[in-house]
């Protein structure tokens, strides 16, 4: 497989996720308002090249929750001792949730995937702390497209399958 068939999996969180809205409209949409803890991610608008490279190349634009990315975060610097802001957590939070077998079955168990970790100058030790207060392990909630879904039982559910009418317990209805 050469490079040219690699997909890119570009990571935003809901809040900032100008790129998944361009691209599935399939041109240039501005977000009325940002609303992310990822304030690497917070452009409202991304450019015209982006939107043209991403027609030329497979890519998968993908959302998380703040809280994946925080919980991330914070999975990250335990591992790795090192300390990424939450833009990075995005896309890191794929591989801790393991959400990138979903978008791509295909993948091996010996695959390699590369991350891009970049940067630790927008967190600081107290947001560190604030995220494993507020975030520690929370729900797995992405979106692909106009598409939401939560993870249960190790499996992505489409949020129209899930009974939300319960707020002490999420389940599945049962014509599932």
């Amino acid at each position: 497989m050469g490079w040219k068939e690699v997909p890119v999996i570009a990571v935003e969180t809901h809040g900032s996720n100008a790129f998944q809205a361009s691209v599935v409209a399939g041109k240039l949409v501005s977000l009325q308002k940002i609303t992310t803890i990822a304030s690497g991610l917070a452009s409202d608008t991304i450019s015209t090249k982006s939107l043209e490279l991403s027609l030329v190349h497979p890519v998968v634009p993908f959302a998380v929750s703040d809280a994946m990315a925080a919980d991330s975060v914070r999975q990250f610097a335990e591992d790795a001792k090192t300390l990424v802001e939450p833009a990075c957590g995005a896309a890191l939070s794929l591989c801790y949730t393991q959400i990138i077998r979903d978008i791509l079955p295909s993948l091996e168990s010996g695959s390699d995937v590369i991350v891009l970790v970049t940067g630790g100058s927008d967190i600081t030790l107290n947001q560190l702390d604030e995220y494993r207060k507020k975030y520690l392990k929370p729900p797995v909630i992405v979106k692909s497209g106009s598409e939401v879904f939560l993870k249960m039982d190790d499996k992505l559910s489409h949020m129209r399958d899930i009974d939300t009418s319960n707020p002490m317990a999420i389940s599945r209805n049962s014509n599932t």
